[in-house]
């Protein structure tokens, strides 16, 4: 009978239409090792089910980007077959607020919660290309002479929105423990790439670093070591006994 027949026949498959993609889960926030102050890293998980997809291929990954004060901000896409993204061009000291959204063939889904992110202030760069100024190498004193010789260096980057305010100079004899450093101004410099060394003893092994602070206290990396043998000191003639 009709019923029978009807009963029999194979069931067509059940087609459920494409739709936008789900909204995404808070993402992570994270600051980059390239430069932690004003570059983060963004991470999400992956979207695969045709729950969280729509039933269509994810295309791309939005990332919204707001000061967390004024609104302000901008977005970045990432390839939609990526977990995480790196997000550039960030202010030092501030924060942010960081939302994600999934995009494929009928649109953008829905703005995940909000992840709020504070970046950090920079140390200054590691400074370069120190030396000895050549021929700055003199002697002090007549009795007890000691050695003084002039250093200098390229002025580093402080970091954005704050100013270099120290240097620090390291000298090390050979085979002595660890050296505090000489502190001082960049305004008692002049030029403020150059420093003059007194008081060094003579024909004595000496490794020299130097480090930038800015105003904020942070202390850059120190520079590569320079090497240099103070001028041997000549003891005086004996003239009478």
């Amino acid at each position: 009978n009709d019923v029978a027949s009807e009963i029999s026949r194979p069931s067509a498959g059940v087609v459920v239409p494409a739709s936008i993609p789900a909204t995404m889960p808070i993402p992570g926030v994270v600051a980059a090792a390239s430069d932690p102050s004003t570059v983060v890293v963004v991470s999400w998980p992956a979207f695969t089910t045709g729950t969280q997809t729509g039933g269509s291929p994810i295309d791309i990954v939005r990332i919204t980007v707001a000061v967390a004060s004024t609104g302000a901000g901008f977005t970045v896409d990432a390839p939609g077959d990526v977990t995480s993204f790196e997000v550039g061009g960030l202010l030092q000291d501030t924060q942010y607020i960081f939302r994600v959204q999934a995009q494929n063939a009928l649109g953008f889904g829905p703005d995940s919660p909000s992840k709020i992110f504070s970046t950090s202030f920079a140390s200054p760069d590691k400074i370069q290309n120190f030396t000895i100024v050549a021929g700055s190498e003199v002697l002090v004193g007549s009795s007890s002479p000691t050695v003084s010789l002039r250093v200098q260096w390229s002025v580093p980057r402080s970091g954005t929105s704050v100013a270099l305010t120290d240097y620090r100079i390291f000298k090390y004899r050979v085979g002595d423990d660890y050296n505090l450093g000489e502190l001082f101004s960049t305004a008692s410099s002049s030029p403020n790439n150059q420093q003059e060394l007194t008081g060094l003893p003579g024909g004595v092994d000496f490794t020299f670093l130097i480090q930038g602070i800015n105003s904020r206290g942070l202390e850059g990396p120190l520079s590569d070591p320079q090497e240099y043998r103070t001028v041997s000191v000549v003891p005086r003639e004996i003239t009478s006994l």
